[in-house]
């Protein structure tokens, strides 16, 4: 079934997926990061906005178009090391209720606890609008800033996705975790010196959005990879299920609520401290964990697949 394959799981290698990761999310964010201030020009010019939307979906028919063309489904853990070509011959039937085990699974929790933790989903919301509201800028100047944050997200992921497989070499599995602390701490540094001080040049701030881009990117190319790896391949589709579509979106409107519910009282500057600098150090915390649960998580899975090709392999002998 197609719907237990994750693409970048069953494609690459557990070495390379970080660098994998990190060239996908950075390229699809430098896309987008060309496209957001066009919509920004835009909003000067009488239903710009509709033309906006009307480039947005030719681009992604274009997109649909190349994927049903070129892509071609990989196996179900076909790019495990440890099931080496027996990969579906090995997999069980997958239940439903099975997806209930992910939440056992220490390091996956902790990472969607990260998720919950991870103040920096609301840059994407409230980045404009605070320039606009707090700095003074209008909605065409503020949205340049689009452009270097996306450039910098995209050095971030690529560089990143690079930084953590030469990691995997030098430190296996600690060095992501240190890795993924050290991406929450820069972030919160950069937001400290971006939205608690006044710059007059929107360039100033430019700058700061590509360094809080970079930031952000540093993320994909490790947190993707942590959960495919202690994840069954045959799960880790719903696993992203739960860490992207349902725990990411929790994030994403419970930081726009609480954001837009306390900007009135206290400011979207005092917001940003609270929620994109404290709260980003937390989340640095909380991962401290992962080097207790994370090598242990890993071995299970590497365990459980190699007594799979070993079960592969005495059937074809009989």
């Amino acid at each position: 079934m197609a719907g237990r394959r994750s693409v970048i799981a069953d494609t690459f290698p557990d070495k390379n997926r970080g660098r994998a990761t990190g060239y996908f999310y950075g390229i699809t964010s430098l896309l987008g990061s060309f496209i957001a201030p066009v919509l920004g020009q835009l909003s000067g010019i009488p239903d710009g906005w509709r033309w906006g939307w009307w480039l947005i979906g030719g681009i992604l028919i274009v997109v649909g178009l190349l994927i049903l063309v070129l892509f071609k489904e990989p196996k179900v853990g076909g790019a495990d090391e440890e099931l080496a070509g027996a990969a579906e011959l090995a997999l069980p039937k997958l239940r439903w209720q099975d997806a209930l085990r992910l939440f056992r699974i220490p390091s996956f929790s902790l990472m969607l606890l990260s998720r919950l933790l991870s103040g920096h989903l609301l840059i994407g919301v409230f980045g404009v609008q605070f320039l606009v509201t707090e700095r003074g800028f209008s909605n065409a100047v503020a949205a340049v800033v689009l452009l270097p944050f996306g450039i910098g997200y995209f050095l971030g992921t690529v560089g990143g996705g690079l930084t953590v497989s030469a990691l995997d070499r030098l430190v296996p599995e600690r060095g992501r975790i240190a890795y993924l602390q050290a991406a929450q701490v820069i972030f919160a540094l950069v937001a400290f010196f971006r939205t608690q001080f006044h710059y007059a040049s929107i360039g100033t701030y430019a700058i700061f959005w590509a360094l809080m881009g970079a930031a952000q990117g540093l993320n994909p190319g490790v947190n993707r990879p942590i959960v495919m790896s202690v994840v069954l391949p045959e799960l880790r589709a719903q696993a992203f299920v739960i860490f992207l579509a349902i725990f990411e979106t929790i994030g994403w409107a419970a930081f726009s609520y609480l954001a837009g519910a306390l900007a009135g009282v206290i400011g979207i500057q005092s917001v940003f401290w609270w929620l994109l600098v404290v709260l980003m150090v937390i989340n640095a915390a909380v991962l401290t964990a992962l080097y207790w649960v994370y090598p242990r998580d890993r071995a299970q899975v590497r365990t459980e697949l190699l007594r799979r090709r070993e079960g592969a392999v005495e059937s074809d002998l009989r």
